[in-house]
């Protein structure tokens, strides 16, 4: 948990337009003796989203399982391993400069009014579900999307980004460079 918070407080603070990834792979990890997956949210709010945020909830789970399955791990119940995912979002107001009041009498309608920026990352982890120990991280900066940008096209891309340091097949502790996203 301590590497999550760390790592939610980084997204919070990044600003700029160019996606940004983190990641963290845990060295100790068997990774050779990982063969099954399930997905999960970190939070269980999906109640009280509407039917657009339960689409893109959606919509990353299909994503992440494709990427698993793509490196030959199999969905189950009794899973090796558990992959979860949060997206992490925040509004950030930036308020007008100070003017003076020769600026302000002259011009009643200031070029530099204030505006709302929604400032928005994608997290998955995957956890060895025997020991509990993280195995890997990453996390995605989405703000170089425009407005304009179809969810869909956003979360894939989002997904194959992040996934894209996870080099991993199943049942391999290898690193297969194929996996590199196409970017």
């Amino acid at each position: 948990m301590k590497n999550t918070f760390f790592l939610l407080i980084v997204l919070i603070n990044l600003t700029g337009c160019n996606q940004r990834i983190i990641h963290y792979l845990n060295d100790s990890s068997p990774l050779a003796s990982y063969n099954t997956y399930t997905v999960t949210k970190l939070s269980n709010s999906e109640k009280s989203l509407n039917a657009t945020g339960q689409e893109i909830l959606r919509t990353i789970e299909n994503e992440i399982s494709g990427q698993m399955e793509k490196r030959g791990y199999q969905s189950g119940m009794n899973a090796d391993v558990i992959i979860r995912y949060e997206v992490i979002s925040e509004q950030q107001s930036t308020a007008p400069s100070n003017q003076s009041r020769y600026q302000s009498y002259y011009n009643p309608f200031p070029t530099n009014m204030s505006r709302t920026i929604l400032q928005s990352a994608l997290l998955v982890e995957m956890y060895d579900m025997k020991t509990k120990d993280l195995i890997w991280q990453a996390s995605v900066d989405m703000d170089k999307y425009t407005k304009s940008t179809e969810k869909a096209v956003i979360i894939s891309s989002s997904v194959e980004s992040i996934f894209s340091t996870y080099l991993y097949r199943a049942g391999s502790d290898v690193p297969d460079d194929s996996l590199k996203s196409k970017e």
